[in-house]
């Protein structure tokens, strides 16, 4: 009998717009994995961003490795200029 897939449903934000310079924290959205744990790459096109993935600090890209259930998701990003936008993306790559 084949081991059990993940299955994986994802709320996130693919972008954030931040208009003034400085330090933020972005909540982004969540994860939810079942039936299995499931490999998702988060990345974005910005330079001076790290992901919290249930309070513990990736950088970008970050890979990590999820067990089955609710995973919250945010980022704490720098901000040099205004009107910064960021695209966020993520891969399930097992």
């Amino acid at each position: 009998q084949p081991p059990p897939t993940a299955k994986v449903n994802v709320n996130l934000a693919s972008q954030v717009v931040l208009n003034t310079a400085g330090a933020y924290t972005a909540n982004l959205g969540w994860i939810y994995v079942a039936n299995a744990p499931a490999i998702v790459q988060l990345y974005a096109n910005y330079s001076y961003i790290w992901f919290l993935l249930d309070g513990v600090r990736y950088g970008n890209p970050a890979t990590i490795e999820l067990q089955p259930g609710n995973h919250t998701v945010a980022a704490i990003i720098a901000v040099y200029r205004n009107a910064t936008k960021i695209n966020i993306n993520y891969t399930v790559v097992g």
